[in-house]
Formats: C-alpha cells, sequence, structure tokens
C-alpha cells in the first residue's frame, strides 16, 4: 500500500499549497487562521472534501482492482485446471478403449485356445480308437487327464 501513503502525502501537500495560495491572495504571511477570509476557508474546506472523496475513490479503486486482479489469477488457475481435467478425460477415454480391446483380445484367445483343445480332445478320440482297432488294450489309450490343461473353454 505505498501508493496509499505517497498519494496521502500528496493531499496532504496540496492542501498545504492551497492555504499557501489562500494567505498569497489576502495579501501576506500572516498566520493562517488570521489570514484566511471567509471564501477562502470555504475553498480550503471544498479541496479537503475533495481530497478526501480521491482518496476515498482511489482506496475503492485499488480495492477493486486487487479483486479484479484475483479473479483473473483464478480464472487462469481455474483453465488450467480444466486442460488437467481434461487431459486426465482423454486419458481416460484412451485406457477405456485399450481394456476393450485387450478384453475382446482376450476372448479371441480363448476362442482359439477352446478350438484346438476341441480338436486335441477329436484327435485324441481319433487316436483312442485307432489304438482299440489295433489289438493294443484299454490300458494304450490316451486318458484326458494325461492332457495338461487348467480349464478348458467352452
Amino acid at each position: 500500500m505505498a501508493d496509499a501513503s505517497s498519494a496521502d502525502k500528496w493531499a496532504a501537500t496540496f492542501i498545504d499549497t492551497v492555504a499557501m495560495w489562500c494567505r498569497e491572495r489576502s495579501g501576506g504571511f500572516r498566520l493562517l487562521s488570521s489570514s484566511i477570509t471567509d471564501t477562502d476557508g470555504v475553498m480550503v474546506q471544498e479541496c479537503r472534501w475533495k481530497v478526501d472523496d480521491y482518496l476515498m475513490r482511489k482506496r475503492e479503486l485499488l480495492a477493486d482492482l486487487a479483486d479484479f486482479k484475483e479473479n483473473e489469477r483464478l480464472q487462469v488457475t481455474c483453465l488450467v485446471l480444466f486442460h488437467y481435467y481434461a487431459e486426465v478425460e482423454e486419458d481416460k477415454c484412451d485406457l477405456e478403449k485399450q481394456m476393450d480391446d485387450a478384453r475382446f483380445e482376450q476372448r479371441e484367445r480363448e476362442t482359439q485356445l477352446a478350438r484346438k483343445y476341441e480338436t486335441l480332445l477329436k484327435l485324441m478320440e481319433t487316436s483312442n480308437e485307432k489304438i482299440r482297432e489295433s489289438g493294443l488294450g484299454e490300458e494304450s489309450t490316451i486318458q484326458p487327464d494325461d492332457i495338461p490343461h487348467a480349464r478348458i473353454p467352452k
């Protein structure tokens, strides 16, 4: 608030200048109270009111300016946060797309794996029929437990 104190100094200097002008106008440098006529006193009082009004308005404008600058700073902060929010939303959409792609890929692999197990089971059944036809006996056949699997998807 250095501006306010310099404005106060300026106002005091201005009032002193007006008082001096009034003394000079009244014909000399006598004591201020005796040398100022009624008209000069009214003029000095009006000047003081105007200076006080000026200082009050200046303080109000400085407060409004401070509010405006704070609002600008908040607006910039909001824009930055909105930008970050937009980036997060974009990243979220990208991740959701990647997750959907990964799920689709997983379903495709599960389907392929199920087909391969189905083919493997058909080959095992065909092999077991050939073993039985050749007369090697039931103990030579391939059992489903002989195939390593954790879970065969259907």
